[in-house]
């Protein structure tokens, strides 16, 4: 399958978090395609980049586990593949101690910055906060570097290894009524939100 240059990959990082699905969506721009076949090994790349990253922040329990990557072009031929992550590989590194995970739909927030303001900021939630992580609602000081540590993995390049020279991380702004084109705009920083946040759409019965 083909993927021209310039065409938009998304990535979605799939998570089982007590009992409940849990996504995160990424969006890459592809430089100087040229055609073959390598979603799979896209997702695969995503996974290496972010692996030691997200799973030295998340708890080491079996109730929150890393799944899988799905990757879908949405340009070209429009391939698709999902990259199970291999069984070792599936529960985090952070040791947990007696402290308990917050809720699921309890969350950090990392924002990702593109380099204009064309299109908004995106915002990513990550789930496996501990109580013990929390202090009058403020994430206490290491967890938010190690949060930190990821969101520089949200801005890295990909590598692909495959027909494409790499992938660039950006934000996408839709096209609309006052915007007829599509936009992709390279993200070039990040934030680690200083506070606990929620994502009501990841509350029991509310959906992912």
């Amino acid at each position: 399958m083909s993927l021209p240059d310039n065409g938009l990959v998304r990535i979605t990082l799939n998570q089982t978090h007590q009992g409940q699905q849990v996504r995160n969506v990424f969006w890459y721009r592809a430089e100087d395609a040229v055609g073959g076949d390598a979603a799979l090994g896209i997702g695969q790349t995503f996974w290496e980049v972010v692996r030691t990253a997200w799973r030295a922040f998340t708890p080491a329990t079996t109730l929150l586990t890393f799944d899988s990557v799905d990757v879908r072009y949405m340009d070209g031929d429009l391939d698709y593949a999902v990259y199970t992550i291999p069984e070792a590989e599936r529960q985090g590194t952070r040791t947990a101690g007696t402290a308990q995970l917050m809720p699921v739909f309890i969350a950090a927030n990392i924002t990702l910055n593109p380099a204009n303001r064309q299109v908004r900021p995106a915002s990513k939630r990550i789930g496996g906060l501990l109580e013990t992580d929390n202090n009058a609602n403020a994430i206490e000081l290491g967890t938010r570097s190690l949060l930190g540590a990821l969101g520089t993995a949200f801005t890295a390049t990909l590598a692909s290894g495959g027909f494409i020279d790499f992938l660039t991380p950006v934000v996408v702004g839709m096209p609309n009524a006052n915007r007829p084109t599509r936009l992709l705009i390279p993200i070039v920083s990040h934030q680690v939100g200083r506070n606990v946040t929620t994502q009501n759409s990841r509350k029991v019965g509310r959906g992912i």
